[in-house]
């Protein structure tokens, strides 16, 4: 019983030390008559808390499931559905890149955010425990955001396709996090028969599960007074529009990756054989 108590302690500390820079108080998150959040805060990071927090109030349980991907621990919630994309994640070494690169890649700002959007998620599931859906996954981090975000970038660039080719079958899991298309028409003042600029962004995603947008409205003192949507995890926008500029993505199809078929030596399994193409028929080993 005494180390149980220790363990809830500890965890209890994890959290608090994640969101106690964060004062809720200064957070405001104003809901319009059709339940889109506007949020209002000091520093982009405070309204990064507010827009987890307001996330989780509308679907807590889908982000959960996107950060667990993220974790690789999807398999102890979804059983053996939930293994293929933990596999996933090791098998493309994706904790190990994020490591790698998560301190020389990302801005400090950026790493703001998503100490803002971690302390918003690990707070509200601190005040909401009924709602966590597995114990053990939180307290989150920016690493589990960004190894989630990789995983979804993997899955962007054909990565579902190649592993299904490698592996002879399919892996329908993956289709969950896949974005299915888009259109972005933007349109010159001098096109136009009023004058005005436009831009018609058409995303054609579904309207529930980790690839669904969420439409928000992000204002800060900082500077940030965006309206758009992002896929639950995101600390901000993706599709959207502040007052001097308005952006988008479209999925196409260009060539990301290759795949290929290796021969191992049959004498040492950790060598693969290389024919070189002057040399066609002298194999050498790698």
């Amino acid at each position: 019983m005494f180390k149980k108590l220790l363990v809830v302690c500890f965890c209890l500390l994890s959290l608090n030390s994640l969101f106690a820079q964060f004062d809720p108080t200064k957070i405001d998150i104003v809901r319009d008559k059709y339940g889109v959040p506007h949020i209002f805060g000091k520093t982009d990071a405070e309204v990064a808390y507010g827009l987890a927090w307001a996330s989780a109030e509308d679907d807590f349980k889908t982000s959960q499931q996107s950060l667990m991907a993220g974790k690789a621990v999807l398999a102890k919630y979804k059983g053996k559905e939930g293994a293929q994309i933990d596999y996933i994640v090791h098998l493309l070494r994706i904790p190990e890149l994020v490591a790698e690169k998560y301190d020389s890649d990302l801005s400090p700002d950026f790493k703001k955010l998503l100490e803002g959007y971690c302390a918003g998620m690990n707070a509200y599931a601190a005040k909401h425990p009924k709602e966590v859906l597995m114990r053990n996954i939180f307290p989150v981090t920016p690493k589990d955001m960004i190894q989630y975000s990789v995983l979804q970038l993997c899955v962007l660039s054909g990565a579902d396709k190649a592993l299904g080719s490698i592996f002879k079958g399919t892996i329908p899991l993956l289709e969950n996090y896949k974005a299915a298309g888009s259109n972005a028409i933007a349109m010159n003042s001098r096109k136009t028969a009023d004058g005005q600029v436009y831009l018609d962004i058409n995303a054609h995603q579904p309207l529930e599960g980790p690839v669904a947008f969420y439409e928000a409205h992000l204002c800060s003192e900082e500077g940030w007074n965006i309206i758009g949507a992002n896929f639950p995890g995101a600390p901000c926008i993706l599709h959207g529009c502040n007052e001097n500029l308005g952006w988008a993505h479209t999925v196409n199809a260009p060539d990301k990756l290759d795949v290929y078929q290796l021969e191992i030596n049959p004498s040492n399994k950790l060598q693969y054989i290389k024919v070189s193409k002057k040399e066609t028929t002298r194999p050498r080993f790698c």
